[in-house]
């Protein structure tokens, strides 16, 4: 059973991702040092949101995997078959705070994360994989 929020602070909206997690995510988006510090997690969002941000276009979505600790881009052409194939029946409703990994395919699910990034506060969406 894993517990959003209990141990992972990070999870709850408009707290601070950690200096790692934030490095990671503006390397990977190509910001600047200074960015960095103008990295903010806006608030969990969920199927509906994510839907319509990917309708959108504009949002980089990335995927931050805690076993290998590793941080990739979902290429644009491959979103929405990302989306359908992985992440939407494996995606924990923002409003779900205590969830098994068990209950979903494969053993694992994701988490996201609407972030603000840089002066502009440009949108990402950052997936966390449990395993």
């Amino acid at each position: 059973m894993v517990q959003v929020g209990a141990s992972h602070p990070a999870y709850h909206p408009g707290v601070d991702l950690s200096g790692q997690e934030e490095q990671r995510l503006a390397l990977a988006l190509g910001y600047s040092r200074a960015d960095r510090a103008n990295i903010h997690v806006a608030r969990r969002v969920g199927r509906a949101e994510l839907t319509a941000l990917l309708v959108a276009g504009d949002v980089p979505v990335l995927v931050e995997d805690y076993i290998s600790d590793q941080l990739s881009i979902v290429a644009d052409e491959q979103r929405f078959e990302w989306w359908k194939r992985e992440l939407k029946p494996r995606l924990v409703e923002p409003d779900v705070w205590s969830f098994d990994r068990e209950g979903f395919p494969g053993g694992y699910c994701y988490t996201a994360l609407l972030c603000h990034v840089g002066p502009a506060e440009d949108r990402v969406v950052l997936c966390r994989a449990h395993h």
